[in-house]
Order: structure tokens, then sequence, then C-alpha cells
């Protein structure tokens, strides 16, 4: 194998493991948001929902508790694909096979990051409002 097709390999891979993290993290926070909305929803409308919420304090509490849980595994994980997103970049970069202006936009960008972060916290901290005023 050539050293020029070894680099084309490499950069294949690096390039591939940029596309995919990028989409995951996309797929993620949607699939994260839309749980939020129907879950909020389902609270907001829900009888049963609200008497069981309404039934003690505790039960609110919990509520609470596992919807900031799953939040802050949702941000250790996002923060886990930034840092992927960017040693990635940083491998290709220095592979310098192409300039990084062909592939820049396939890195995760710390403004949707935290445009993303701050969507889902906002949702959630809707659905925990909605629970503790139950």
């Amino acid at each position: 194998m050539s050293e020029t097709s070894k680099i084309q390999r490499q950069f294949d891979i690096l390039y591939a493991t940029l596309c995919e993290v990028q989409t995951g993290l996309v797929n993620s926070t949607a699939q994260v948001a839309g749980f939020l909305l129907l879950s909020t929803g389902w609270i907001a409308t829900s009888d049963t929902a609200q008497k069981l919420l309404r039934s003690d304090r505790f039960t609110r509490r919990l509520a609470v508790a596992a919807l900031g849980g799953a939040f802050v595994l949702y941000v250790a994980a996002t923060m886990k694909t930034f840092v992927i997103s960017e040693k990635t970049f940083a491998l290709l970069k220095k592979l310098d096979f192409m300039p990084p202006d062909y592939y820049e936009n396939r890195r995760v960008d710390s403004a949707v990051l935290v445009v993303f972060l701050v969507g889902n916290l906002f949702l959630a901290g809707l659905e925990a409002g909605l629970v503790l005023r139950a």
C-alpha cells in the first residue's frame, strides 16, 4: 500500500467518524427534545399523571430528580461527543490530506452545542416546573 493510499484511508475513516459524530449529536438532541415535549404534554394534559404527582411530595421530587439525572447524562454524552469531534478534527488537520475548509462544516460547533444544551435545558426546566406545580 502506497503512502498516499494509506493517508487516503486514514482520512476516509476520520472523515466518516466526524460525519457520524455530527449526525449522532443532531439525532440524539432531537430525540431528547421530542421526548421532553411529549412527556411535558402528557403531564400538562393527563388527569392520571396530575393525580399521581399530586398524591405526595416524594413522587414529585422523585420525578424531578429523575428528569435532572437524565439531563445530566445527556449533557455528559453531548460533551463527550464534542470532545470526540474536536479530537477527530485535530487528527484530520494533522493528517494534512486536504485543507480543513473541505471538512470543517462537519465539526461540532461550540455555538451549536450551546444552543442544543440550552434548548433542552429549557424544555427540561419547563417539565420540572409542571411536575412541581402539580
